[in-house]
């Protein structure tokens, strides 16, 4: 099942919010007392996890127009109402209990096309069940037969909540814990300690098993990520299993990161488990839950923070469950499709805050969420577009678009073991003024595995700087390219002589403009010389010592750097 769409209106911060959900994994964001957490409650009282509801007997998921109406708003208490509206879409196989349920109850014809369904939920007075409206092929349903799909959403898991790592761990103890024995001595002593390591023996039997089934549930990330089950010295009172997940080089034990680590197992194991529901055979209970996840960066240093970022990323796409999380972390923002992202904030009236808003993220202000994230100006992130959307764990970093059109070349195989060799994306920052931002450059160096950056050697001096506060290493890490002479102290400077003479002959007027017009001149005439550089090489140019002599150096550096195992 997939929640398509939301809208909200009169609930606590929010007076009238719409916000869709277009990918499998969504992020909202915002500042503190911005709304993230007023839309989950919204969520939580159509859709409930109902294994949680006899752990958190006082909790109430339920609305309440007289405590949940906006402050601020004067409508008289008669005419008060409170809104929820769902867009959801019901697969056929993957949420068959639920599928079925509604070709009965609304009398649809049965086909394999999932079924697009809209719910509306209106509160008028406290505690009042709601009036129910719901939406399906084109028919609107009221009365009982909405009510009763309004009452299958409620009792159904149609979804699995995580909140703070303390409830949690406090709710999987109960679940998952065997309950407790009293201290035995003498001979029930012994006999306990034989059952544990019987039971421990018939375990760990059981856990290489289930370890093969998760692994089988990666499916094509099988290469990428490995699963590792395994059962801990056994304390009676609870079994708790420690569940890792690494790359396929470098298992890392989730028990072994720090603080973070009850948080990102319970989260993994609820993961795993909806994947797990998707598979089972049909049935009257069979629902897909939906993943609702409160701040997964919980207790998280920012690396661990980008990697499980990334895990839960690939782990939405591959098993095809949607996760919905609150953050505000940047590393648990969507990179790949910021258009899932949803940043909120607060209007204010004489300086207090009033409601709920979405900020507007899409097109060019896709950066918009990480910026709020970061506390930097969104345009701070518009030359990194092409960056956000690589898929690849290694990059390497060009100053302009020129740059790459001479690495990229350095791609062809033709120059053997001087061609450039690893595999990931060459992308161009736009300028050496954005490597400045140590902010955002730390950040952009936790989301890849490997990172490399290339800069003019005119530059050296303050890029140097920069890159070095950071913990990064000439050779290792950045290399300064070009020749060190005059007007040679750039990526041109790698060329032949030859190319130089040519293009300059040939273009006077714009030489002249590049070293005594004004700024804007000047900046715009050696523009123009590097392109008539770089298209002047590219007709004259064959793999060899001859033309790419001076690359040849870099890219032995770069094609080492990149070898190397990855960060730690």
């Amino acid at each position: 099942m997939k929640i398509e769409a939301i809208r909200i209106r009169n609930f606590r911060t929010i007076e009238d919010l719409s916000l869709k959900f277009p990918d499998s994994y969504t992020a909202i964001c915002g500042p503190n007392d911005s709304g993230k957490t007023n839309v989950l409650r919204a969520l939580r009282a159509i859709m409930r996890d109902n294994d949680d509801a006899h752990y958190y007997p006082g909790e109430e998921d339920g609305i309440s127009v007289k405590d949940d109406y906006p402050k601020w708003l004067e409508t008289p208490s008669e005419e008060r109402e409170t809104e929820i509206s769902i867009e959801l879409l019901v697969h056929h196989e993957s949420d068959a209990g639920l599928y079925q349920f509604l070709v009965r109850q609304l009398q649809l014809e049965t086909n394999s096309t999932p079924l697009a369904l809209s719910l509306k939920a209106s509160y008028r007075t406290e505690r009042s069940t709601p009036s129910v409206s719901v939406i399906c092929r084109s028919s609107t349903y009221e009365g009982i037969e909405a009510q009763e799909v309004f009452k299958r959403l409620q009792t159904s898991r149609s979804i699995l909540f995580h909140d703070s790592p303390q409830n949690e761990l406090t709710r999987f103890r109960y679940k998952e814990g065997l309950g407790s024995l009293r201290d035995l001595s003498g001979e029930g002593a012994k006999n306990l300690e034989k059952l544990k390591k019987q039971l421990e023996k018939g375990l760990g039997k059981i856990a290489r098993g289930h370890q093969q089934e998760l692994e089988r549930l990666l499916g094509r990330l099988e290469n990428k990520y490995k699963v590792g089950l395994t059962i801990p010295p056994m304390e009676l009172g609870w079994l708790p299993l420690n569940l890792t997940l690494g790359d396929s080089k470098h298992d890392v034990p989730l028990d072994n990161w720090g603080s973070g680590t009850q948080n990102r197992t319970l989260i993994l194991h609820r993961l795993f488990r909806a994947k797990q529901i998707s598979e089972l055979e049909a049935s009257a209970s069979k629902l897909t839950p939906l993943i609702v996840i409160e701040e997964p960066e919980s207790f998280l240093h920012p690396y661990a923070q980008a990697e499980f970022g990334r895990v839960l990323q690939d782990l939405s796409e591959e098993f095809q469950i949607q996760v919905l999380v609150t953050t505000h972390s940047p590393y648990l923002l969507s990179q790949t499709n910021p258009s899932s992202n949803a940043l909120l904030s607060r209007k204010t009236h004489y300086g207090a805050l009033r409601a709920t808003q979405r900020v507007d993220s899409s097109g060019d202000n896709w950066m918009a969420p990480f910026g709020q994230a970061l506390g930097m100006s969104s345009d701070e992130f518009k030359p990194w577009k092409a960056l956000f959307g690589s898929q690849s764990e290694s990059v390497l970093l060009v100053e302009g678009e020129t740059d790459r059109e001479y690495f990229e070349m350095l791609r062809d195989p033709a120059h053997a073991n001087n061609s450039l060799q690893f595999v990931g994306d060459i992308i161009p920052y736009d300028g050496v003024g954005t490597l400045k931002n140590t902010i955002l450059l730390r950040f952009i160096r936790s989301r890849y595995e490997r990172l490399f950056i290339t800069f003019d050697l005119d530059m050296r001096s303050d890029v140097e700087r920069s890159l070095s506060s950071l913990g990064l290493k000439k050779d290792v890490d950045f290399l300064p390219i070009g020749t060190d002479s005059a007007g040679k102290r750039a990526i041109e400077g790698l060329l032949p002589e030859s190319v130089h003479r040519t293009v300059f002959s040939e273009n006077p007027s714009i030489v002249m403009a590049a070293t005594s017009g004004t700024r804007e001149e000047r900046e715009s005439a050696r523009n123009q010389l590097k392109r008539k550089c770089l298209e002047a090489f590219k007709l004259t140019a064959k793999p060899g010592p001859e033309h790419f002599g001076g690359f040849y150096k870099v890219v032995k550096t770069i094609n080492a750097a990149l070898k190397r195992p990855p960060q730690q």
